[in-house]
């Protein structure tokens, strides 16, 4: 059976279509001038089941958003979307970096799904397939950002990550050029600038992210690959970041980044 859960699916009128995809029951109900769109999420993270089904109803229990129109089509999409605030991962144990080495660790991260509809997709909301807990990322409560906390573990094969269908994989390079050794705890991801993927082999990728220690200070160089990463393979565009990046070569503090 197909993993791919994406894409488009036809909804007749009075009818719903009913999705589970991992953790998230997702429904959407066509009506001749509305569509209403409602959700039953579980808090099962390690879930990696797709279905896609035709029922006679959403549930009482779901929560539901209403959008009218003057009329309806039967077409409805799903995209995968990247999360909009960065995302702390972290390896299985903590990790040294010598001096002048490099490392890439392959980390996967839930994705939201966005739902359009009609002949020319209008978009109508963006939902987690299953929201991570929030988690502040700084030094102290002055300096740093609220960020995504997720129960994944970063790998440095990526034969080892999990495969998980509403998971998207993001290579993370760090080089330490610096003449001390680098603890790599906690690592944030800038999740929200980077490009979402599909591989042939039915994975989601994210832009390939470049961290550089930089040698005799307390800062990193960080660099989004414009271009799909190279160990997906041959890859289709899925959605566009969520906030476009700064540009190469940003200089960040090092505990803008690590812990």
């Amino acid at each position: 059976m197909s993993n791919i859960w994406w894409g488009e699916k036809r909804v007749a009128l009075n009818t719903v279509g009913k999705w589970r995809i991992g953790p998230l029951k997702l429904y959407a109900e066509r009506r001749r001038n509305e569509w209403r769109i409602g959700r039953e999420p579980k808090e099962l993270f390690d879930d990696d089941s797709y279905s896609f089904e035709i029922v006679e109803s959403i549930p009482s229990k779901a929560e539901v958003e209403r959008f009218v129109f003057s009329t309806t089509a039967d077409q409805i999409l799903l995209t995968p979307y990247l999360a909009k605030k960065p995302i702390i991962t972290r390896p299985v144990s903590p990790v040294n970096l010598p001096p002048k080495e490099t490392v890439v660790f392959f980390a996967g991260a839930p994705v939201w799904v966005n739902i359009a509809v009609g002949n020319s997709p209008i978009s109508l909301t963006t939902i987690p397939i299953a929201r991570p807990s929030d988690t502040w990322f700084g030094p102290d409560t002055l300096e740093g950002e609220l960020c995504y906390a997720i129960r994944t573990a970063a790998r440095i094969r990526i034969e080892e990550l999990p495969f998980i269908p509403w998971h998207a994989i993001t290579p993370l390079s760090i080089t330490n050029l610096d003449d001390k050794i680098l603890t790599l705890d906690r690592i944030k991801m800038p999740i929200p600038n980077l490009t979402c993927y599909e591989s042939n082999d039915s994975f989601l990728w994210t832009s390939k992210v470049k961290v550089d220690r930089k040698n005799n200070a307390a800062s990193v160089s960080v660099t989004i690959d414009d271009s799909p990463p190279a160990e997906a393979g041959e890859i289709t565009l899925l959605s566009h970041p969520r906030i476009q990046p700064m540009g190469d070569g940003v200089t960040r503090t090092l505990s803008s980044f690590f812990s």
